[in-house]
């Protein structure tokens, strides 16, 4: 039997350099895209839960980042869902919330062109979204606007989600404060 030269393991430690230094990038990237798709998936997943619980109790439902139980408008703060009798954007003794998640992530944050005055999205018993549409916009912390995302809510309740930037690598939003300024 005959081993390995010196000379041999040198070039196979040199071609898996290569192999990997090429790589690496690339799977780089696309953890990266996957942490803001998992964002995006768990936002849309509370909004669809939102709609469809307003629906099927017939009630209006609430969903937004609630501070001291009042709806805030820092959505990287914890999201909750609750039927709201008294339709003032704030969790009263006699409502509970009915879904929480963490918004929060350490790969990102979230802007929004939700007004100040009503920071949150609320839900009627026919499943629209009331007051009007509505962009939220997850903006990744690597700094790279490539892997952020825009979650948007029709005023008929309707979420879609689409890349931040166009083919331009221009923000598809029209709305000058949401920007990822990183």
């Amino acid at each position: 039997m005959r081993g390995q030269t010196l000379l041999e393991l040198l070039v196979v430690l040199t071609i898996l350099g290569i192999i990997i230094s090429i790589a690496a990038p690339t799977i780089g990237n696309t953890t990266k895209q996957n942490e803001s798709h998992t964002a995006v998936k768990s936002l849309q997943g509370m909004l669809h839960a939102a709609r469809g619980l307003a629906v099927s109790s017939k009630q209006h439902v609430t969903l937004c980042p609630l501070i001291n139980n009042v709806c805030s408008n820092q959505w990287s703060a914890p999201l909750s869902i609750f039927i709201e009798n008294r339709l003032n954007g704030s969790l009263d003794e006699d409502e509970s919330i009915i879904k929480q998640i963490h918004a929060h992530s350490q790969n990102g944050f979230w802007l929004s062109n939700i007004r100040p005055s009503a920071p949150f999205i609320r839900f009627n018993s026919q499943g629209f979204s009331l007051g009007s549409a509505n962009t939220l916009i997850f903006c990744h912390m690597s700094g790279d606007n490539q892997f952020s995302q825009q979650v948007i809510l029709s005023r008929h309740g309707r979420v879609r989600h689409k890349n931040y930037l166009n083919s331009s690598n221009r923000p598809y939003s029209n709305l000058n404060r949401l920007r990822c300024n990183n």
